[in-house]
């Protein structure tokens, strides 16, 4: 399905367009405009809008002077029509065009044709039936229905053979879709499947079942941002937002940034650098409990436009919108089919605009829905652009005083706006200079704005320093979740060493000897790692509460410090459980390391028998605790005598990672 035009007469004779998925056409005077006529005075700065869908074309007058003539019938106008023109009925401003169709404005005329394929499939699903049914995914069990959105329905699921809980989301598709989108569409979601990240909600698999997609991401116990500005009154403290934003920025900075690995059609691995989301909006920022704080992970990357270009959305459906455009800055509907991450970057600060303030960033969002809900309807894009066109964004400290003057200048420069040539190379080069180029650069800037302001307010909590306590002994001991030490440089991607210590049954010790003989334990682990000849290698450490997160230069001094826990044990009645992985890190502001791979140090320590999923031909056994457990990357980054040292206990399942890991066991 395809839809052309073709300009057969005006300045712009001769130029063709072909669309053979959803995109936006703008047609005016302004540079961003697709046919852009700046030397013809019949023709408005904004003239009028294409919403293409193939094989759906609708054509919006942008409340031009002279509207828009198709087939004979004038759209729009603010000048009154002349005698003898035929004006569509009730300021209509909108048709829906068909194979053949003519668009006049001025001299420029501009064909239409709208090719159809047929012959789909019989089983592939027409539009989605919205019944009671509960649906089956071969491995999974469904728990209870916990969203509902245009697109489809979200449930609780829990992994049958894991026991792990996930969402599992169920979508239809609006229309048949022909084999070659759903392939298509497949590789886009195993490109989105490699992002891993603790600020993402992972994406582990998908499939289809009878006539449904599924998919399983991660499932996040909290609520969306919406919900929590609802709770908080409308908007948040700057104490209370600084994390949030942090954390958001964190994650989005990843993707932006991120290696990835897409299979092309013909079957090649082709190797590009980033993803965008391209549809940020506190609904697709989940919020989860952690440690006593609010954890932030963002969801849905990529998956909207993905839907689209697949078929499964209609862009001129008011369903498919949801809002999403009060986030977007003006190129993301001129430049439908370019995302950029400067155009990420906008979105999330209109999302930290709003946590902020409690109030859009620009004006005319509110009149529209206070419109459209008084004719029952749905705003289309063509409405929205109108009033982003019509409304510049406003300085943060015009909506709340208050807010501190570096925090505003950074915010205020990321919601930078100004007409964009449709030129491809025009587009990256102003927008690299306009705003911040990607999420790496807005949180640099974020930080350094919340540096600026931690002496004069209370934002520096969001940015901790190590801490200590000292215990009832006189022990000096870290205190749980402080970075005792770190020499990684902030937001440098490197690749370490990492060793997880964790006392096994520590609570039980706490309610057995009390929480000052549990403080010694820990105090004496902190001062056997400062002490220990491995330290000249030491690059990071944390105190966890039931132990500790370290990274090294090297593994051999990851290793030899996990050795001495094990042949000079703290206590005689305290057993221990180690874990050593080689992979890349990332920190934050305050030093501490980030990305998958500490979360995946994490698992390996605490894995169980139960976890095991394959025995290797040596397999051992695993023991309990007073154990090394080490993965592949750290073993191959050891000298080979040490390797021997290591016998396999088999293939793990780590939770809430997809690819099995097969560890090994230190053995005296």
């Amino acid at each position: 399905m395809k839809v052309e035009l073709r300009v057969t007469a005006g300045p712009a004779a001769g130029q063709q367009f072909t669309f053979d998925k959803p995109d936006c056409f703008l047609f005016g005077r302004s540079e961003e405009a697709h046919i852009s006529l700046p030397n013809d005075p019949y023709v408005s700065r904004q003239h009028f809008l294409l919403e293409i869908s193939p094989p759906d074309c609708k054509l919006t007058d942008l409340n031009s002077k002279n509207g828009v003539f198709v087939n004979g019938v004038r759209y729009g106008g603010r000048n009154p029509p002349i005698p003898g023109i035929r004006q569509a009925p009730n300021e209509v401003k909108e048709v829906h065009l068909k194979d053949r169709d003519e668009i006049i404005v001025g001299d420029t005329r501009i064909h239409i044709s709208i090719a159809q394929s047929f012959g789909f499939p019989a089983n592939v699903p027409a539009a989605p039936q919205v019944t009671g049914r509960v649906p089956q995914i071969p491995g999974y069990r469904i728990e209870q229905k916990i969203g509902q959105g245009k697109m489809g329905v979200v449930y609780k699921a829990r992994e049958q053979h894991t026991g792990a809980v996930v969402a599992l989301k169920i979508v239809s598709p609006r229309t048949a879709l022909e084999p070659h989108n759903i392939r298509q569409f497949q590789r886009e979601l195993e490109v989105l499947s490699q992002l891993q990240h603790e600020h993402i909600a992972r994406l582990f698999r998908h499939g289809q079942a009878g006539g449904d997609f599924y998919f399983i991401v991660e499932y996040v116990d909290g609520m969306n941002l919406v919900q929590f500005l609802e709770t908080k009154g409308g908007s948040l403290t700057l104490e209370e937002a600084a994390p949030l934003m942090l954390g958001i920025l964190d994650g989005l900075a990843y993707a932006h940034r991120v290696k990835i690995t897409m299979r092309t059609a013909q079957g090649k691995d082709k190797v590009f650098r980033g993803i965008v989301h391209q549809d940020l909006k506190p609904q697709n920022i989940l919020l989860t409990h952690q440690k006593g704080a609010w954890f932030a992970k963002i969801t849905d990357f990529g998956l909207s436009k993905g839907f689209e270009s697949s078929g499964f959305t209609n862009i001129t459906s008011p369903e498919q919108i949801l809002r999403a455009p009060i986030y977007w800055p003006r190129e993301q509907i001129t430049h439908y089919t370019f995302p950029v991450p400067a155009s990420d970057v906008f979105a999330i600060a209109a999302v930290f605009y709003e946590m902020l303030t409690g109030h859009w960033v620009r004006n005319g969002f509110q009149e529209l829905f206070y419109k459209m809900s008084q004719q029952r309807e749905q705003p289309s894009i063509s409405e929205y652009l109108q009033v982003i066109l019509a409304n510049p964004t406003i300085p943060i400290r015009q909506r709340r005083q208050n807010i501190p003057a570096p925090l505003a200048k950074v915010i205020d420069r990321a919601l930078r706006e100004t007409e964009i040539p449709q030129s491809l190379s025009k587009m990256r080069e102003i927008l690299l200079h306009l705003r911040y180029r990607d999420a790496g650069e807005f949180r640099n800037a974020l930080v350094q704005a919340f540096k600026e302001i931690g002496s004069r307010t209370q934002v520096n909590k969001t940015l901790p320093s190590p801490s200590r306590k000292i215990s009832p002994s006189g022990v000096d001991v870290p205190t749980a979740g402080a970075v005792v030490y770190s020499t990684i440089t902030p937001t440098k991607q490197k690749e370490v060493a990492l060793l997880v210590l964790d006392l096994e049954q520590s609570t039980q010790y706490v309610l057995d000897k009390g929480d000052t003989s549990f403080s010694t334990l820990v105090g004496k682990m902190y001062r056997r790692i400062k002490n220990h000849a491995s330290a000249l290698d030491l690059i990071f450490l944390k105190c966890t509460g039931d132990g500790f997160l370290l990274a090294f230069q090297t593994m051999p001094a990851a290793f030899s410090l996990a050795a001495s826990f094990l042949e000079t044990p703290i206590h005689a009645d305290m057993r221990i459980r180690m874990a050593l992985h080689w992979g890349y890190v990332r920190t934050g502001p305050d030093g501490d390391v980030l990305g998958a791979e500490v979360h995946r140090a994490a698992r390996i320590e605490g894995v169980k028998i139960e976890d095991r999923i394959a025995q290797t031909d040596r397999a051992t056994l695993l023991p309990e605790a007073d154990r090394i457990l080490i993965s592949k990357p750290g073993l191959h980054h050891l000298p080979v005598s040490l390797q021997g040292q290591f016998k396999s206990v088999g293939v793990f399942k780590l939770k809430n990672f997809e690819n099995p890991c097969e560890l090994w066991n230190f053995t005296r």
